[in-house]
């Protein structure tokens, strides 16, 4: 019973997958979206999603001659500042074979799959 429970917890949240199979091929990171679409067809969704990493932290460093360069930084050095907030986008695809199989959610970037998670059904 414990045993039940305990899977029943790790399924109602996404669990990370290695690859899956689509007309016969593998499905994994770093295939190909291209490819994606091709074995597997479109996917039942697709959200675009952009996240916030922060800020982009440089100062001013300048050689014996005079020639100077931005360069990375810590926030805490000092003449060192924020030049700019740095973004990410990428898609999250949604796969639904039917009923009794998992559902697969996809992390696109940069034309290829990033990371593969599973979904029970609700």
């Amino acid at each position: 019973m414990r045993l039940l429970i305990m899977l029943a917890l790790l399924l109602s949240f996404g669990l990370h997958a290695q690859a899956f199979r689509c007309s016969g091929h593998v499905i994994k990171q770093g295939t190909l979206t291209s490819q994606l679409l091709e074995f597997c067809g479109q996917p039942a969704s697709k959200e675009k999603v952009t996240t916030n990493k922060g800020s982009n932290y440089i100062r001013k460093q300048c050689n014996a001659s005079g020639q100077c360069q931005l360069v990375p930084c810590t926030s805490n050095e000092i003449g060192c500042y924020a030049s700019q907030n740095i973004e990410q986008s990428y898609e999250l695809w949604t796969y639904d074979f039917g009923y009794g199989r998992l559902l697969y959610r996809l992390k696109v970037d940069d034309g290829q799959i990033q990371d593969i998670q599973t979904f029970p059904r609700q």
